[in-house]
Order: structure tokens, then sequence, then C-alpha cells
């Protein structure tokens, strides 16, 4: 199942977790949204780790689950440039960016950046 990209205005936070807020909702019991500008849902997350290697900032890093299964953390998110690339990446959509404008220059030095 992928994220609920509503959880900000939806789901409440109900702790946190590295830094961040950890959000639950009535509706989805059991499951758990890490992070607010960069939302994680870890019960959607397999831990494939595609969006580490991608995110130009390290906003990620490695976690486990109450049961052990490996899932990523946001645990930079304060650093993210809003680029979406880990939201492209993820095979199971269970990441979600806030969406607020990004400059022209962060789109820029990413088209940009091997040159």
């Amino acid at each position: 199942m992928p994220i609920d990209r509503s959880f900000r205005s939806t789901w409440r936070p109900v702790g946190t977790h590295a830094g961040h807020s950890v959000w639950s909702s009535r509706d989805h019991v059991g499951e758990v949204i890490h992070g607010t500008r960069v939302g994680v849902h870890w019960t959607s997350c397999t831990g494939c780790m595609r969006c580490i290697p991608v995110c130009p900032v390290s906003v990620f890093k490695v976690d486990r689950t109450d049961d052990g299964l490996p899932v990523v953390d946001p645990e930079r998110e304060e650093e993210c440039i809003l680029c979406y690339a880990c939201e492209m990446v993820c095979p199971v959509e269970a990441l979600h960016v806030e969406r607020s404008g990004g400059s022209p220059e962060t789109l820029e030095a990413l088209l940009h950046s091997n040159d």
C-alpha cells in the first residue's frame, strides 16, 4: 500500500524518533509514517534502499522496524532540497516529500551536477 499523501492533514503526530515526528491514523491501525517534510510509510517500505544513493543530501539512514525488518528513516529531513528523487525511485511509493516551491537554482544544480 502506498503512503497516504495527505497524512500531514489527516494523520496525527504520536511521538518522535531521531528528531522527526512519527504519525499514526485511526484508519490505519498499526501503521506509522516517519518524518514530516519527508514522510516514509514504514509499513510499505521494503528496505530496498534505492532512495539512499539517489538523495544528494543524505537525508536517509537505514533503520529497523520493531520486527527487525530494514527500512529507511528520514533522519536528516531538514536537509531535503525537494528534488523528489527518492519518490521517483521508490518502487512501492512508500515516500512522500512535502510540496513547497523548489527554487530554479536547485533544479539547475541538479540538472547540471555532472557537467
